[in-house]
């Protein structure tokens, strides 16, 4: 399986219309340069379904045990198809 990793709904759009790939990654530094931040992945996750995305990636943020739980639970919430990804520091293999 393929996946783009970008959140540039103009790059994005051409791409997925190939039928390649089953998915989207982005991080927080991909979401920046896109013009985006974390408050925008409820409606990006919702452009993605609307393209045939299968599988979007999104990385929980913080720096406290309390803080990646929180912004994890909010990229849960976006659906069964959002995979949370962490980042391997102490408090998030925690």
């Amino acid at each position: 399986m393929l996946y783009i990793d970008s959140a540039d709904r103009d790059l994005l759009a051409p791409l997925l219309a190939t039928g390649l790939f089953a998915g989207v990654t982005t991080n927080p530094a991909i979401l920046d340069r896109a013009g985006l931040t974390a408050d925008d992945l409820p409606a990006l996750a919702t452009w993605l379904r609307d393209r045939g995305v299968t599988r979007f990636y999104a990385q929980a943020t913080g720096t406290t045990i309390e803080e990646l739980r929180d912004t994890a639970r909010q990229i849960a919430d976006l659906g069964g198809d959002v995979v949370i990804k962490l980042v391997a520091t102490a408090p998030a293999l925690t």
